[in-house]
């Protein structure tokens, strides 16, 4: 059974109340025999909408002292720089200390957005982002307002609620009805919703797919009332690690993590 407390991050309230996660000491008993497993494409196109976050250089760390940085999209063909001098672990250290890049990220780090294809002389990674939406056969902005709840614009000042109005007024001039525009342009201007660090359409998406995930598997390891389930005290002892744990269990010379992992130390 769920339960909410007053007192969990807000990102954390957005989970349980969705059923994305459970606060329980028992099984978790969603599978539906009726879901189809699978990513939607959506998810898949969407979700690239995070390079937004991703800044252009990496910054490199040993036992907390900055040791440089390099350039993301270097190591996209170059991934046996990982191998030397003790790179992968000083790139994972840094994650627990450089921030991402200026949120919200509605512009992209200049590496990111002109070098991430390195095979081509220049890039425009948003554009490929774009594109990759009309390849999939995206329907309309409007269809997915629809789908996650919000009434579908009408008029372009019906955006309001969920994209700021300078935004509108530049998708106004590009596109001639508001029923042209484009799923993956808005995800990019979208305002973030409260307690998340993403906009509404993209969240829906997301927790449509998260919940498919998990509903859809009947072996998931949470589900019981099957011969391969875990035990009750099994399935809290899992509950107890963290992603903090695994990395101090597992990482090369990691000696320190904050206890949230994905958030960066100190102060914000």
């Amino acid at each position: 059974m769920r339960t909410l407390s007053k007192n969990l991050p807000s990102g954390r309230k957005n989970a349980l109340e969705k059923g994305i996660i459970y606060q329980t000491d028992g099984y978790v008993s969603d599978f539906d025999p009726h879901q189809e497993p699978g990513v939607i494409r959506e998810y898949v196109v969407g979700t690239r909408w995070f390079h937004t976050y991703q800044p252009g250089p990496l910054d490199m760390y040993s036992k907390g002292e900055y040791q440089g940085s390099i350039s993301s999209p270097l190591l996209t063909l170059r991934t046996g720089y990982l191998a030397n001098n003790n790179s992968e672990a000083q790139l994972t250290e840094g994650c627990y200390i450089q921030p991402a890049d200026k949120l919200p990220g509605y512009v992209l780090a200049p590496d990111m957005v002109e070098r991430v294809v390195p095979l081509h002389v220049a890039s425009d990674i948003t554009a490929i982002d774009f594109m990759r939406g009309r390849d999939a056969g995206f329907p309309p902005y409007n269809d997915y307002r629809k789908f996650c709840g919000m009434k579908p614009a009408k008029k372009w000042e019906d955006l309001y609620d969920t994209i700021d109005k300078d935004k509108v007024e530049i998708l106004s001039r590009i596109y001639d009805e508001v029923d042209d525009l484009e799923l993956m342009v808005a995800i990019y201007v979208e305002r973030f919703i409260p307690g998340a660090f993403l906009g509404p359409t993209l969240y829906c998406i997301m927790v449509h797919n998260l919940l498919l995930w998990r509903q859809s598997d009947k072996f998931f390891f949470e589900h019981g009332g099957f011969p391969a389930a875990l035990t009750i005290p099994q399935l809290n002892e899992i509950r107890q690690t963290s992603i903090a744990r695994v990395l101090c269990d597992s990482g090369d010379d990691v000696k320190y993590i904050q206890p949230a992992a994905f958030f960066r130390q100190g102060p914000w």
